[in-house]
């Protein structure tokens, strides 16, 4: 479960190096972050 928040972050720093407007991408996958720890 570490490994694939790891890869989501991977995946998130790929998005913000390619643009701005993946910040909104970043919430989204936080959001889910979350919501994956609650179950």
């Amino acid at each position: 479960r570490q490994s694939i928040v790891r890869d989501m972050l991977k995946f998130i720093d790929k998005n913000l190096s390619h643009s701005n407007s993946s910040i909104f991408v970043t919430s989204d996958s936080y959001q889910i972050q979350q919501d994956i720890y609650k179950h």
